[in-house]
């Protein structure tokens, strides 16, 4: 089993919530595969960057995805399909979205990751 980068978890954890809105803390474990732990981690950075909320209600923690969440998450996705060699996507689209979002949240998401 290979390592993977902290990216790639926070592409899945993003991923998960937009797909699964109100997605409870246990089901993100397993959907990304990783601990409670790293979960917890995870989610107070993004939470952090703006990029999810997370409700708790009584002992039951979920998420939901921001605004801000899913421009990131459209970028990554973009920047996913380039990298595995997908190449219908244009570079320069990758670019352009990274433009109209004013490079901020990366910005912030490289800085607090590396």
């Amino acid at each position: 089993m290979t390592r993977r980068s902290r990216l790639s978890v926070i592409y899945l954890i993003l991923s998960y919530i937009f797909k699964y809105p109100g997605i409870k803390a246990t089901h993100l474990t397993y959907k990304a595969n990783i601990s409670y732990a790293q979960l917890q981690s995870y989610t107070k950075l993004l939470d952090s960057l703006g990029l999810i909320e997370i409700q708790k209600k009584e002992k039951i923690t979920s998420f939901k995805i921001t605004e801000k969440g899913k421009k990131v998450l459209r970028i990554l996705e973009d920047l996913e399909k380039v990298l595995q060699g997908n190449r219908r996507i244009v570079v320069e689209r990758v670019l352009n979205n990274l433009r109209r979002t004013t490079l901020s949240p990366l910005t912030e998401i490289q800085t607090k990751i590396l």
